[in-house]
């Protein structure tokens, strides 16, 4: 492409991305907004975070997990004004009781739809960064952990495997996935994402076993030292008793299971150590909890009948609202990512773009990293 034809393409995009976030900013002052959130006045919204980072970038973030602190202020500047921000534990006891509160008008007479806010995994940012953000702005939340890591202070393989291959120096790597070596091309930016992605589908849809064997293959190969990164860690016990001291009633706590598994690819055994057991040591260390969390949103009958026994509540990552009536079992939730923005942020919370969402996602980040000095 020449030098003007790319000039122009920058300037196209920069007007694409202007363009939507006018849109965006003119649906709020005609009130666009406040209609569809009139319109599902009866669903709560559940928002699905993991971390806030102050340093977390491509390629190690390219999920968008770990949210940038500038970006989760503004999110939150925009829920407490449109939204009735209530704790998880408020929100399950008024769905089992069969209560809905009753709509809340805000100053410009507004309906308020209800939101409540989790946060899955307990990483360690959660304190240092997430805390006083919290604190500040006075509103509740709910850290699911997988109990077991904490214990070992353990980081979670998926995490790993994103932090090795974004950070390593090496330009290619080999691991084997059962019988199959897989190759991936770490030369430049764009490979290295594709080899992200590549590497984690594949170690998705291998056995436990073989999982285990090609983590130690992709880490040893890429000799990298993620140890006492706050992005990736969860906290200790001692860091969940300070946040717990720091943020009062503030924060409650749920299980994401003791080793945060793929639950329906182990034995009905391993279900019932998983969810009892982790419910057991949080309560024990930290306070008592009633709420899961399934990790990865993966979830079979077995592991439905063995949460039910436990606890009183469960979150999915599936998209979506919640209805009056509502399976609390199989609770929607909408993921919150880094990589939308708060264009895409604010239309997920009245459009459910679930079924569309990475179509949109894509289509957005091509024009910002295509466009874009």
């Amino acid at each position: 492409m020449s030098k003007m034809l790319k000039e122009t393409a920058r300037v196209m995009g920069r007007t694409a991305v202007g363009c939507a976030k006018m849109a965006s900013v003119v649906f709020d002052a005609v009130g666009v907004y406040s209609l569809f959130r009139f319109f599902k006045r009866n669903q709560t919204i559940i928002l699905m975070y993991h971390g806030i980072t102050e340093t977390a970038s491509v390629p190690d973030n390219f999920d968008g997990r770990q949210v940038d602190a500038t970006l989760f202020e503004h999110q939150i500047e925009y829920l407490k004004k449109n939204y009735d921000i209530i704790s998880f534990d408020e929100y399950v006891n008024n769905e089992q009781r069969g209560i809905l509160k009753e709509d809340r008008l805000n100053t410009h007479n507004r309906v308020k739809r209800q939101l409540t806010i989790t946060f899955d995994d307990g990483y360690a940012n959660n304190l240092y960064v997430l805390a006083p953000i919290i604190k500040k702005n006075n509103i509740p939340i709910i850290i699911y952990l997988p109990a077991g890591l904490i214990d070992n202070n353990e980081i979670y393989w998926s995490n790993k495997v994103s932090f090795c291959i974004g950070r390593t120096e090496r330009k290619r790597i080999e691991f084997m996935a059962g019988a199959k070596r897989i190759v991936l091309d770490l030369s430049n930016p764009k490979s290295r994402i594709s080899a992200l992605i590549t590497a984690k589908k594949t170690l998705f849809n291998i056995s436990e076993t073989d999982r285990k064997k090609a983590i130690f293959e992709i880490i040893s190969s890429c000799d990298v030292d993620f140890r006492d990164n706050i992005d990736l860690r969860p906290m200790s016990w001692e860091e969940l008793k300070k946040l717990k001291k720091q943020l009062g009633d503030l924060v409650s706590f749920g299980s994401h299971t003791l080793t945060h598994p793929l639950l329906s690819k182990i034995s009905d055994a391993e279900i019932i150590k998983e969810l009892s057991e982790s419910r057991k040591m949080i309560s024990k260390k930290l306070v008592k909890t009633d709420h899961l969390s399934y990790p990865f949103g993966d979830y079979d009958s077995r592991v439905i009948t063995t949460a039910k026994r436990f606890y009183s509540s469960a979150v999915t990552t599936s998209y979506g609202y919640n209805g009056q009536g509502v399976d609390i079992f199989r609770l929607k939730r909408i993921p919150v990512s880094n990589n939308n923005g708060m264009f895409l942020f604010m239309l997920s919370l009245f459009l459910d773009l679930g079924r569309y969402s990475e179509f949109f996602i894509r289509v957005y980040n091509r024009i910002k990293l295509l466009f874009h000095d």
